[in-house]
């Protein structure tokens, strides 16, 4: 089953550019009917923690409950194992969230339909060859060129900004005079300037600096955001104004689960499948713990 939440962790990383936190769900949060949850949780900017996938070992539960058998290879019937795994919709969503800004929505070049969208000023002399010129040194990457003249450079900028586009190519007569073209970063605004004849490795280069950046940006911001705690009072107080993850040690008694949820509405999102074995007192009711948990309000 792991090998599902790999590629979920996988996915997130390399492509979606979100840092996420691993682990087995309690008896509680785990899917019903299955044996084991394992899960995949993302922190987004208000402190809630995102359940962005999950991989459930069913074991023979159901084939067992719907009496559904195969034959095994002693011929003989055999009860299947299962699994059950799968992405929602609630990764764009999450994807949205994470990195959206007040300008709009901002993507992870790996995943942009659109990764670069060239912006000509209207009215400039021989920019449609110069356009072409340029696109030819694009061949790798998703281009969109905006050279519609019924709308204004600014409305275009605004307009594709909100559509995420990682990055744009300005052509103003400055450019086409020094055969060079304007890049501008989505995530940052920042702009450089690159000569034509360079164009195709600083894309490259800053194409890779701007998955990365995001990439780390969410993982500080998930890594400034969990908490080690012991006692109850902290938890709660956290919960109460900045919530994100706490590290907390758990006696994994449903009671106390119970308890802490409907006081702090904060859940155990998992037990990290790195976790080390310590000794420790609950957080809530102070019997002998083994592990910390992580524990997070979620959608």
């Amino acid at each position: 089953m792991l090998w599902a939440l790999n590629a979920y962790v996988d996915t997130y990383k390399n492509l979606f550019a979100l840092y996420p936190v691993f682990g087995t769900k309690s008896k509680t949060e785990t899917f019903a009917g299955a044996s084991r949850t394992y899960t995949c949780e993302i922190l987004m900017p208000d402190g809630k923690a995102l359940q962005a996938g999950t991989s459930h070992d069913l074991g023979q539960n159901f084939a067992r409950a719907f009496d559904w058998t195969v034959q095994g290879r002693d011929g003989g019937k055999l009860y299947p194992w299962q699994n059950s795994w799968g992405f929602s919709t609630r990764s764009m969503g999450g994807l949205i969230m994470a990195h959206g800004d007040d300008n709009g929505l901002v993507l992870p070049p790996s995943i942009a339909p659109i990764q670069i969208v060239i912006i000509p000023i209207p009215g400039l002399v021989n920019s449609l060859e110069y356009i072409e010129k340029v696109k030819g040194c694009l061949t790798n990457y998703r281009v969109e060129v905006d050279a519609t003249t019924d709308e204004t450079v600014g409305f275009k900028f605004n307009k594709w900004e909100i559509k995420g586009v990682p990055l744009r190519i300005e052509i103003g007569s400055r450019e086409i005079e020094g055969s060079k073209v304007m890049l501008v970063r989505r995530d940052t605004g920042e702009k450089l300037s690159v000569a034509l004849s360079d164009l195709q490795e600083a894309l490259n280069k800053l194409s890779a600096k701007v998955q990365n950046d995001l990439m780390e940006r969410h993982k500080k911001f998930t890594e400034e955001n969990t908490r080690t705690v012991d006692s109850y009072a902290d938890f709660k107080i956290i919960m109460e104004t900045t919530r994100g993850y706490i590290s907390a040690f758990w006696c994994e008694g449903d009671g106390c689960e119970e308890k802490i949820k409907a006081e702090t509405r904060a859940t155990t999102r998992c037990l990290p499948l790195d976790v080390k074995d310590e000794s420790g007192n609950c957080v809530y009711c102070g019997k002998e713990a083994q592990h910390r948990w992580l524990f997070a309000q979620a959608y």
